[in-house]
């Protein structure tokens, strides 16, 4: 299998991710009396991340089609633990942080999951300094919060550890 078909499988399992988790989003309700309902952020998101991968992956498959077409010096720069152009070591960090965001967000809430998914991402796959990694982290949560919570007065969801501290 050729590099670009590699990333195309893996594009379209990301775009099919996406819309799966989009589509149970609406589950949680999209607008209710009059109001943007909880389920709205999750699914604007997943089916922006979903149509994104898409695209993506349909560029991919538009580029080159074989390696003795890609471009010169395309694998020359890769990592030793990277096989046709996928570091490895990356995918398997950003899947241990979209499986801590999903076994963590009922219990944690979106802030505490998504916040701990990033630094994870941010830190260990793209090695990006703490200082920068945190300023980024908090910029993210609070662009989501004012957007959300303050513009749209959409509620996230209370994670279910609350009932610990307000009975």
């Amino acid at each position: 299998m050729t590099r670009s078909r590699v990333e195309a499988v893996c594009l379209l399992l990301l775009a099919v991710s996406m819309a799966v988790t989009g589509w149970v989003s609406l589950g949680y309700g999209l607008w209710r009396d009059g109001l943007p309902g909880a389920g709205l952020y999750p699914a604007v998101i997943a089916f922006l991340c979903a149509a994104c991968a898409g695209v993506e992956a349909v560029r991919t498959q538009k580029g080159y089609n074989s390696e003795a077409e890609a471009p010169a010096g395309a694998d020359d720069e890769a990592p030793e633990w990277s096989v046709h152009g996928i570091v490895w070591s990356k995918l398997a960090i950003y899947a241990v942080s979209f499986v801590v965001l999903v076994l963590t967000f009922d219990f944690l809430g979106f802030f505490v999951s998504s916040g701990t998914a990033t630094l994870i991402i941010l830190l260990f796959a793209e090695r990006v300094g703490i200082a920068k990694a945190a300023f980024v982290t908090a910029a993210l949560l609070f662009a989501s919060y004012a957007i959300f919570e303050i513009l749209l007065g959409v509620h996230f969801p209370a994670p279910a550890i609350a009932q610990f501290w307000n009975p």
